[in-house]
């Protein structure tokens, strides 16, 4: 069943179409007997099967490696394609006998490995069962293949792994096929990917990611049609996916594409286009597979930590409306503000100083989660220790009425004093921030003007908020 509608990209006035998705796409599932010499398809590739397809990633400065196993008490005799992104053709390929229960561990790079042709290269990796070394008939092999990859990072020192992608050998009736049986494109077919809409669940913000030069974050999509014969192999498919970006709160962030010709490698700033992500979200994409294969992949870095996952597939693109209050931007650099008028004689070697933080939070709206304001003092007065000592953080007392992360650093060397809250779980509000203790000398007077302040406010996403300190002094 066709798709009746496909939403495009938002014009001037803000007007948007959405696709609508049929049942017919719902009842692609596995299991669902297909109408005689019809192929079976799946929304999503599993992780075990009679043929197994992996991304690889062998460029500068990234490592992968490829594990197949066969949980059969039978040999299987496997060969394994590597494919350039373009898929145009074959780099090269490896046949490997892999005994009953037994598993073998491959690296794309390596000379041993259809001559090492992967190295330097991305793209497809397809193990199939295949009669016997010297026959490359692809076969259905007594139990379905497992497996994993992993793709490491050297820049980041990060790395994810995920099983392979798998699909089984159907027959006109859409059950697998019998162990042994050729897969001949007629009788016995593979299984075909054929989501309606892949979708990232979520990505962090895009800001906090490491750069998408590093796979910060990765978008690829792999577009392919199968062609069978003596040998399988696998051709490039051309789709032109619109992409829909929703942020955390449900509200339209962005609208992009995702053109792919074989196996697009790309990231979500990259699919967004002019559009800036600067909070955590979703990705829709809105794929059609025609009479061939779509599958997605997902990984995101945050220094040395990554994770990977495949692409689920859902029924529809959702409409995300466009925010009609958007989360404000500032106007400038967070400035340093001195409030004078307050002034206090020191007593006891000790003066008070209160820090208010003051900025709108659209009237509760917003989820305010982090604020830093950073105060610079006068040769005056003085704090005891350095950075977060104890003789340092007891000085300091949060006034907010928040729990969360609350840290104190104090530079001696530039006279400043940093006072922080993070709060993830109740916005922090506007108002009295923090009270700082400092030495000072007995008689003396100590003007609040003596003391600048420098706020430093974001949202839960990481957005910058426009923010003024206030500060007043009083006696200890």
């Amino acid at each position: 069943m066709a798709r009746l509608e496909r939403f495009g990209a938002k014009g001037k006035t803000g007007a948007r179409s959405r696709v609508l998705v049929g049942a017919a796409a719902l009842l692609a599932t596995v299991g669902l007997a297909a109408q005689a010499g019809a192929q079976a398809t799946v929304p999503v590739p599993g992780t075990s099967g009679d043929q197994l397809i992996y991304f690889y990633d062998a460029r500068t400065d990234r490592v992968p490696f490829l594990t197949v196993a066969n949980p059969a008490a039978t040999p299987v005799v496997i060969e394994v394609a590597f494919y350039p992104a373009n898929l145009s053709s074959r780099l090269g390929e490896s046949v490997f006998t892999l005994p009953g229960g037994g598993n073998i561990v491959i690296d794309p790079t390596s000379s041993s490995v259809a001559g090492g042709a992967a190295a330097g290269n991305a793209g497809l990796a397809v193990v199939t069962p295949i009669a016997s070394a010297s026959d490359t008939q692809a076969v259905v092999p007594p139990q379905p293949l497992v497996g994993g990859y992993t793709l490491a990072n050297l820049q980041l020192a990060a790395a994810f792994g995920e099983n392979p992608y798998g699909r089984l050998a159907v027959g006109s009736n859409g059950n697998r096929a019998a162990a042994g049986a050729e897969v001949d494109g007629n009788a016995v077919k593979y299984q075909r990917f054929t989501p309606a809409v892949l979708m990232v669940p979520t990505y962090f913000n895009p800001q906090d990611l490491a750069p998408p030069a590093q796979d910060g974050n990765r978008v690829i999509v792999a577009a392919f049609n199968d062609s069978y014969g003596a040998e399988f192999n696998v051709t490039a498919l051309s789709d032109g996916a619109a992409a829909l970006f929703c942020d955390n709160e449900g509200f339209e962030a962005a609208v992009g594409s995702a053109v792919v010709n074989g196996v697009l490698v790309s990231s979500l700033q990259e699919i967004a286009g002019s559009a800036t992500l600067n909070a955590s979200g979703k990705l829709f994409l809105d794929v059609n597979a025609g009479n061939g294969n779509v599958l997605g992949i997902f990984a995101q870095s945050l220094g040395t930590f990554a994770a990977g996952q495949r692409m689920p597939s859902v029924a529809s693109v959702p409409d995300c409306p466009q925010r009609t209050s958007p989360t404000p931007t500032p106007t400038g650099t967070p400035r340093p503000t001195d409030v004078g008028g307050s002034s206090a004689t020191c007593s006891g070697g000790r003066v008070s100083l209160t820090v208010s933080v003051s900025f709108d939070n659209l009237g509760g709206s917003l989820n305010v989660a982090g604020v830093t304001p950073a105060v610079r003092y006068p040769g005056a007065v003085s704090i005891p220790g350095l950075g977060s000592d104890p003789t340092v953080t007891e000085r300091v007392m949060n006034l907010t009425g928040v729990s969360g992360l609350f840290q104190v650093g104090d530079d001696d060397a530039n006279s400043t004093v940093s006072v922080g809250l993070v709060s993830l779980s109740q916005s922090i509000p506007a108002g009295q921030f923090a009270k700082i203790q400092f030495d000072c000398t007995d008689g003396q007077t100590i003007q609040s003007s003596q003391f600048t302040c420098t706020p430093d406010v974001s949202d839960i996403d990481g957005g910058q908020v426009p923010a003024t300190c206030a500060l007043s002094v009083s006696a200890s």
